[in-house]
């Protein structure tokens, strides 16, 4: 009876143990499976403060599945020791077993002794029966031991076959999930190595640009300084422009008289040319007029000298043309020269009969 109360408290501590351990596990592989973690691991790695916190979540992982191994292992170590506890719990009840067999033997062997000596001695005193009837009753009672002791014999054999079947497929499970944790960190691993190496090109890149956002803002506040000296030399030259205009205008306007005065220079400077060029003409019709008045008396002369020849009648006609009243400029002399050239070119007389 107290034997059977141990088993039955043994089973429910084993039960009870294995549910506690296995509540434990279970929220710990749910924690790593869970979908949370896996929609967190497909996110983009363009952001580093994400890719950042996915290796901190991965390192949480890989610790939490670190505990998940040690608790696996500590749950099989504890096993093996509580089959170890039954197989030696085994042990010792069939040593009993077997014990109590050989009493039970010991004591047919003896009961069948008296038995035997019982038929052999029919005539025995009553305290002989006495005894003969308490060996025969603790025969009965020791046989009744043996029975119940077979019983939980098989019974703790029972135990210890499902114990151990049980315990295989619990190691088969834990084999199982052992490798699956095993798989998951070796997948893990090889991610975290991935955003790593990620980790590590975004932050060549991120320094890359560090520098080139540096080298652009020396050369924007470079440009800048420039922009300022160019707009100082830019109001500078607007200044300088104005003057410049200023100057142009009072240039211009000086140039506008100097223009003019020129202008006028020009305009007496070909006035005395003119009239020089005049002078020389008037001069020369009045050298050209002198000749002219020269041969014209000569010509008269000739011409007197002819009419006188001549008929008195036509140098009458032509006494005229003599005439001292006549004006002496060049023009009345220029025409009566043409007049003598005319007059000399008139028809029926010949050069000899002029002459």
């Amino acid at each position: 009876m107290c034997d059977d109360v141990l088993s039955s408290e043994s089973d429910y501590h084993v039960e009870e143990s294995g549910t506690r351990m296995c509540c434990p596990l279970e929220e710990l592989i749910q924690e790593v499976l869970c979908a949370e973690r896996v929609t967190q691991m497909t996110k983009a790695y363009n952001d580093i403060e994400a890719v950042t916190s996915l290796l901190e979540e991965k390192e949480r992982d890989l610790e939490l599945a670190a505990r998940i191994g040690q608790s696996l292992l500590e749950r099989n170590k504890e096993l093996e020791e509580k089959n170890s506890e039954y197989e030696l719990q085994l042990a010792e009840a069939s040593d009993k077993v077997k014990q109590l067999r050989h009493e039970v033997s010991q004591k047919e062997a003896l009961l069948q002794m008296y038995l035997h000596e019982e038929e052999l001695s029919s005539d025995t005193p009553e305290d002989e029966r006495l005894q003969l009837s308490v060996g025969v009753g603790n025969i009965v009672g020791l046989q009744k031991k043996v029975h119940s002791l077979e019983a939980e014999n098989f019974k703790l054999i029972r135990q210890t076959a499902s114990l151990k079947t049980e315990t295989a497929l619990q190691e088969e499970k834990e084999q199982s999930l052992f490798r699956d944790c095993v798989r998951q960190l070796e997948e893990y691993k090889n991610q975290v190595i991935q955003l790593q190496d990620e980790l590590l090109t975004k932050s060549d890149t991120n320094l890359l640009q560090q520098e080139e956002i540096t080298s652009l803002t020396e050369k924007k506040v470079a440009l800048e300084a420039q922009n300022r000296k160019m707009l100082e030399d830019l109001s500078e030259l607007k200044k300088s422009l104005t003057a410049a205009h200023e100057v142009q205008q009072e240039l211009t306007a000086e140039v506008r008289v100097y223009v003019v005065a020129a202008a006028v220079v020009v305009v007496v400077v070909v006035v005395v040319v003119f009239i020089i060029k005049w002078n020389s003409v008037i001069a020369e019709l009045e050298t050209k007029n002198e000749e002219l008045e020269v041969l014209l008396r000569e010509k008269q002369e000739e011409i007197k000298s002819l009419h006188k020849k001549q008929k008195p009648g036509f140098i009458r006609h032509h006494s005229n043309y003599n005439s001292p009243f006549l004006p002496q400029d060049s023009l009345a002399l220029e025409l009566q020269h043409c007049f003598r050239q005319g007059f000399d070119s008139t028809p029926g007389y010949s050069t000899d009969e002029r002459r």
